[in-house]
């Protein structure tokens, strides 16, 4: 959508972001067209996807992702492959205080 009104193209997008229900994140170790920025080490934050239902992470590193705490609160389905060498980080990611019962 090309308005010409920035203000207006941006509501759309911001729009887009909130109703969405379905969204995979699929990160890549190589770096992106002929710069020498990596997906994979790239931050990005999920706070704004306020209606999803599936989420899909692929390949990213798990402390890099913020606002999981957000999208908890809807997604029924939640696949995460290759992402996190630890349960821990998915389920308790915003208490990192928290420690186990014999530790």
């Amino acid at each position: 959508c090309d308005s010409g009104d920035i203000k207006k193209d941006l509501g759309h997008i911001l729009d887009f972001i909130t109703r969405a229900k379905h969204l995979k994140v699929v990160c890549s170790k190589k770096p992106v067209g002929s710069s020498n920025i990596m997906m994979c080490l790239l931050p990005f934050d999920l706070t704004l996807f306020k209606s999803l239902q599936t989420l899909e992470i692929c390949g990213c590193n798990f402390r890099m992702i913020n606002g999981i705490e957000t999208v908890k609160q809807t997604v029924m389905k939640f696949e995460v492959h290759e992402s996190t060498s630890s349960m821990k980080e998915i389920l308790l990611q915003d208490a990192p205080h928290w420690r186990a019962e014999d530790g």
